[in-house]
């Protein structure tokens, strides 16, 4: 205020934007980043480092669309206003000439709808899925009503755990069905040339793979197949991830360190449906099949585990005191190697949780969209009384009021639909990304692909009926 004079305060308003300096220069550098971005979340496969580079990938989409809303519109007006066949028709020349008056003050508005409008689309696409996709998750981990999961490295300890379990399940106020008992092997890889190598990698290492290692015997036995393998052989089921072909693996454990070949690849979905499947993070998921699982146990990558799973037709009025007689038993026995879990509990525990989540999403959905609204409503209300004075001037200079009232609906289309547009183009770019992210939580990616569908649909809805009011207002200043 000191540095300007007061007469020039008063008509800053009536003078057109700056262009400011590169032009072309910021427009191609936006693009760069933009397209950077875009490949980034085309190209991971993983979705571990879909989780890892996700950040990254949205502070350049934010930075990019900030700089080509306020570079690149400019540079696209200015090709605009150099075709003069397109440029010198009423009707384009005043939203055109409009368009450009404030070019930069329009660039950051509309960039700031358009980055609003992805964090609405994105957030509610991301929690509905994981709220949707829960039931799958649960089955997934708790395919029974109970099951206890004893964790061990000598051989010789799991014997202390049936008789526990047998008395755990003595407790059951109904009668005891789908009883199961096996032992598993878990170990987690890094991607080979030709299969994955074990390497001591363990769950806290990001890994391209988990096997879970089961005898060829507990198999056949459980599943009614016939397989046989051999002392270095494996045959590998496929259950999650895109690497479906695997030639070997390389093991190293306490028995011995060797090269695995696999004999045959099987699908793993049916080990999959029926057996409990654990939440650890990993880009392939598969079932291995071979003689012995110990001799594949590394007491530095992880520990055997003996699993009893059951169901049982107990009422569900008395599944609480069930499940206490359950956790007194495991409390007197002080066995605090073995995990004791029911369906029931853990279903109360993730729906509180999915749930509190799909409300800090709405939340913050609900407080974007508001952003959102507040900013282009106000900004078309300052816009149409400072666009009264010139439409009047356009009517006394001769143009019919229908030409004007068609450049006002091409101005207002352009303000209000090129940052829904850019909005969707984001989503569309971000889907793959934030759908294997998901995924890492158990959760189908045609649920996500539906969930962002129906948010898309129901945000394009309240845009519109948004877009109805604004233009409305807009009209009745410049009318006056």
């Amino acid at each position: 205020i000191y540095m300007s004079r007061p007469l020039e305060l008063l008509k800053e308003k009536k003078k057109g934007e700056k262009k400011g300096r590169a032009v072309t220069v910021r427009a191609i550098i936006g693009l760069g980043l933009l397209g950077y971005a875009y490949y980034m979340s085309q190209s991971i496969e993983s979705p571990v480092k879909a989780l890892l580079y996700f950040f990254l990938a949205v502070l350049l989409v934010v930075i990019a669309t900030y700089i080509l809303f306020d570079a690149g519109s400019i540079a696209l007006l200015s090709i605009l206003q150099k075709n003069k066949k397109l440029f010198y028709q009423p009707t384009n020349f005043i939203s055109i000439s409009n368009l450009q008056f404030r070019m930069r003050k329009n660039a950051a508005g509309l960039a700031s709808v358009c980055i609003l409008s992805t964090m609405v689309l994105v957030t509610m696409a991301t929690t509905v899925a994981l709220q949707r996709g829960t039931t799958a998750r649960l089955d997934s981990n708790y395919p029974t009503d109970y099951s206890a999961v004893a964790y061990f490295v000598l051989e010789k300890d799991m014997d202390q755990y049936p008789p526990i379990v047998q008395k755990i399940k003595e407790q059951t106020k109904g009668q005891l069905k789908d009883e199961k008992t096996f032992l598993n092997v878990l170990r987690f890889g890094q991607r080979t040339e030709n299969g994955f190598d074990f390497a001591n990698v363990n769950s806290g290492d990001s890994p391209a793979a988990m096997f879970t290692l089961v005898s060829v015997d507990q198999y056949n036995k459980m599943f009614g197949t016939n397989y046989t393998v051999g002392e270095k052989e494996m045959i590998v089921g496929h259950i999650k991830g895109d690497v479906k072909q695997i030639s070997e693996v390389k093991t190293y454990s306490v028995v011995y360190n060797a090269t695995i070949t696999v004999k045959e690849m099987i699908d793993g979905t049916p080990y999959a449906k029926v057996m409990p499947q654990l939440p650890y993070v990993a880009d392939n998921q598969y079932v291995g099949i071979v003689k012995d699982p110990m001799q594949y146990l590394n007491p530095v990558a992880g520990q055997a585990m003996y699993y009893f799973t059951w169901n049982t037709n107990t009422p569900f009025e008395l599944r609480d005191a069930e499940w206490a007689a359950y956790k007194n038993v495991k409390s007197q026995y002080k066995a605090d190697a073995m995990a004791l879990s029911s369906k029931n509990e853990e279903a109360k525990t993730l729906y509180a949780f999915m749930g509190s989540l799909l409300l800090v999403g709405a939340l913050l959905s609900i407080a974007f969209f508001i952003g959102a609204v507040l900013v282009i409503y106000y900004k078309q209300i300052s816009e149409g009384y400072e666009d009264r004075d010139r439409f009047v001037i356009l009517q006394k200079l001769g143009i019919d009021q229908k030409t004007i009232k068609k450049s006002i609906n091409r101005q207002v289309l352009i303000v209000f639909f090129l940052p829904l547009v850019t909005a969707f183009i984001h989503t569309a770019f971000a889907f793959k990304m934030y759908r294997k992210i998901i995924e890492l939580f158990g959760v189908d990616g045609s649920v996500t692909l539906n969930a962002t569908i129906v948010i898309g649909a129901i945000f394009v809805v309240v845009y519109l009926i948004v877009y109805q009011i604004t233009s409305r207002s807009y009209y009745r200043i410049i009318k006056r």
